[in-house]
């Protein structure tokens, strides 16, 4: 009987003692055994206040067999406009994006009913700069009730979009496509002289 306790406690001990590893992208750390995986998400990631994402996650097996990079959020990178020395990030809308674990496909609300965090200040005619290695397929223009029939001039080479001739309130949408999926972000400008 002493002999079976002992097999037992021997057996528990490797099916639930962790082997801690420690990842370079922030300082993620995870804790892994054979019937559960522990992260302690600290990565870096421009979504989430503070540019990390943070939090604790639990995994019970089978799933503890798989990769940290599998429970990786699916979304698409952050888009910025570059104005007067000034980075303004997107509004993410919505997004059909897939890696090689996951496929995603999210739809927040329109681009009326986002509260946006920043306004951009611009003068009407002025270039915006943007980097990205996604591809500008249409750029539209919204005032503070709906759509407006209203081309935007924007150029892929020389990554810029030119500000409207108008003043006022208006919300540009940016659609982009490439090999991971769609997806359209979107700006509040106050546009001025």
């Amino acid at each position: 009987m002493k002999k079976i306790i002992i097999v037992l406690m021997i057996i528990l001990i490797i099916l639930l003692f962790p082997i801690k590893l420690q990842y370079m992208d922030g300082g993620t750390i995870e804790y892994k055994s054979l019937t559960y995986k522990i992260i302690k998400w600290h990565r870096l990631d421009d979504y989430y206040e503070g540019g990390y994402k943070t939090g604790t996650e639990v995994h019970f097996f089978p799933n503890n067999f798989k990769k940290v990079d599998y429970f990786i959020e699916v979304k698409p990178p952050r888009f910025s406009l570059l104005y007067n020395d000034e980075l303004y990030l997107s509004e993410v809308l919505s997004y059909h994006w897939k890696n090689e674990h996951h496929e995603v496909i999210a739809d927040s609300s329109g681009p009326l009913d986002i509260n946006y965090k920043k306004v951009m200040e611009v003068k009407k005619n002025d270039i915006i700069h943007y980097g990205t290695y996604l591809d500008i397929m249409n750029v539209e223009l919204y005032n503070e009730k709906e759509l407006l029939d209203y081309k935007v001039e924007f150029n892929n080479k020389d990554e810029i979009v030119k500000v409207p001739d108008l003043e006022g309130t208006y919300i540009m949408v940016f659609y982009y496509k490439c090999s991971e999926g769609n997806v359209s972000y979107a700006f509040k400008l106050q546009i001025g002289e």
